[in-house]
This record gives structure tokens, C-alpha cells and sequence, in this order.
């Protein structure tokens, strides 16, 4: 699940998925997973096609629906497109 302090540690890091593991690799209980950090970088490159009118209307339905499942809150939605018009 994407929340807000994720969005912040992966805005913190600069989407640098490396430096944060070199970072906490003795910890084993780290905030974001691997996966976390697929997601945002997933959601976060489906957004940017969206905002540049490079995809079809179905998919910004998927991706709409993909924010709904992945983001905690709709403050993280609104979080993830703000984020995405900035790349």
C-alpha cells in the first residue's frame, strides 16, 4: 500500500531505489519494499502518459482503478498526480 510517508522516502531518495537499500540493508524491516518502489514508479510513468494524452480512454479507467487499490487514501491519489505532472 502506497501512503504518504512512502511517497516522502521516495521523493527523499530521489526515485534511487539503490541508495535507499545501501542506506538500510542491515535493516531488515524497512518502510518500503521492493515493490513499493515498482509501484510508484509504475503509477507514477502510467500518469505521465495520461498527462501527455499518450494513452487510450480504457486506459486511464486501469489506472484509475490501479490508484484506488495501491493508494491508501485519495490524498495519496492527489499526492501521486502531483508528483507525476512534475516529471
Amino acid at each position: 500500500m502506497i501512503t504518504l510517508r512512502k511517497l516522502k522516502i521516495y521523493k527523499k531518495y530521489d526515485s534511487d531505489s539503490t541508495q535507499y537499500a545501501r542506506d538500510h540493508y542491515r535493516n531488515v524491516n524497512t518502510e518500503m519494499s521492493t515493490q513499493d518502489w515498482s509501484d510508484i514508479e509504475s503509477l507514477l510513468n502510467d500518469l505521465f502518459l495520461l498527462n501527455t494524452g499518450q494513452t487510450h480512454d480504457n486506459y486511464k479507467k486501469e489506472i484509475e482503478e490501479k490508484l484506488s487499490v495501491l493508494c491508501e487514501t485519495p490524498a495519496v491519489v492527489e499526492e501521486m498526480k502531483a508528483m507525476s505532472l512534475k516529471m
